[in-house]
């Protein structure tokens, strides 16, 4: 069985990933007048769906955060990946609105390593 992949605008991040810390989801979008009526019976147009993807990804040096964030921090971004159950390949034009992590460890040498840094990713 193999690990499901993940490409940002070409950038290959499969290798970066924990993937037991990342999740998806599905998001109906409904019509602006959908709601409940004073019976309480719902009242929906659902209009669209939308995915989104929250990445954590695994220890990682500056200099690799340093390729990855800058793709991020793009209005809008094509994501390639076979992680969304039911949805095969598939490449969706996402966007970043969230961004963090943390100093992990400072090496002896002044390396620093980041943990704990994920990303969100949702579908335009």
């Amino acid at each position: 069985m193999s690990l499901p992949y993940f490409v940002i605008n070409g950038e290959d991040i499969t290798a970066d990933i924990d993937f037991n810390g990342c999740k998806w989801s599905e998001n109906d979008l409904d019509a602006p007048k959908s709601g409940r009526t004073l019976d309480g019976v719902m009242q929906r147009k659902k209009v669209a769906e939308k995915l989104k993807a929250e990445i954590k990804l695994k220890r990682l040096s500056a200099a690799r955060l340093n390729v990855i964030l800058p793709i991020l921090r793009n209005q809008y971004v094509t994501v390639s990946t076979d992680m969304f159950p039911g949805h095969g390949r598939v490449s969706v034009s996402m966007y970043c609105s969230t961004r963090m992590g943390m100093v992990g460890i400072i090496n002896t040498d002044g390396k620093i390593m980041y943990d704990d840094t994920s990303f969100n990713l949702i579908e335009r």
